[in-house]
């Protein structure tokens, strides 16, 4: 944790080289991974993941999260909803090829939400599309009882609700991450990449495609090293791996 702090610091005063050595002395550690997992390492279940590097505990009715399962927690299904998702983090979201919406085929406007990153359908509550606690997200946000967000966008957080909690709403036991290592992967491949290091597919499938790869997620490989194309995809992919 400490290194990565390091890191972050390093990157902001553009030490690249630096940061990329602090990264790599993480990596180096081998005592984290990327779960398989997704969705279930943001929930108490993911707790013990050997993907989190620093995060703050949470214990249910003691020192609870009071944001999880209320604060995000949409409306309609009994929450709070205090924070809303815009279009523009939903369009990030690439194809299931690994494309974007305006490139990939594969793309309906008609059904938008349909062979999406399996990331958007953890992250986010779609309208008219998402099936949770066997109740459809309605596609008006009228029927979501909103009070005091008058400018409700129709999308809610998904990333942090659980779908079978039953305790106290505003005191649960999931822990709030701060770090994780796919942090620690894009963030060592960017700082290569800001150095001026020539990018491989080695160092590719070492970093970005881990993160990409995991079994929740699969999506395609990277295999683009044209640095300024690769920058593009590497600031989506922090995007939409740390939509928050």
């Amino acid at each position: 944790a400490a290194l990565g702090i390091k890191g972050r610091l390093l990157m902001i005063q553009k030490k690249w080289s630096e940061a990329a050595a602090t990264y790599k002395a993480i990596m180096d550690l081998n005592s984290y991974i990327i779960d398989p997992r997704y969705k279930e390492i943001f929930e108490e279940a993911g707790e013990n993941s050997k993907e989190i590097l620093l995060s703050v505990n949470c214990v249910a009715g003691l020192y609870g999260n009071t944001h999880n399962q209320r604060n995000y927690h949409p409306d309609f299904y009994g929450g709070y909803q205090e924070d809303n998702i815009f279009q523009g983090l939903v369009d990030a979201y690439p194809m299931t090829d690994g494309l974007s919406i305006s490139q990939s085929p594969l793309y309906d406007p008609k059904n938008p939400f349909k062979n999406r990153d399996p990331r958007l359908y953890a992250t986010v509550f779609l309208p008219g599309y998402t099936v949770f606690r066997g109740q459809l997200f309605p596609t008006d946000p009228v029927p979501l009882k909103i009070s005091t967000l008058k400018g409700a966008t129709g999308y809610g957080w998904k990333k942090y609700v659980t779908e079978n909690y039953t305790g106290d709403n505003g005191s649960s036991g999931d822990d709030i991450i701060l770090m994780r290592y796919a942090e620690v992967l894009l963030s060592y491949l960017e700082s290569k990449l800001e150095s001026g290091e020539a990018i491989t597919q080695e160092l590719l499938d070492q970093t970005i495609n881990k993160v990409r790869g995991r079994a929740a997620v699969s999506m395609p490989p990277v295999t683009e090293t044209n640095p300024a194309k690769l920058r593009e995809i590497i600031r989506n992919e922090f995007r939409i791996e740390f939509a928050t």
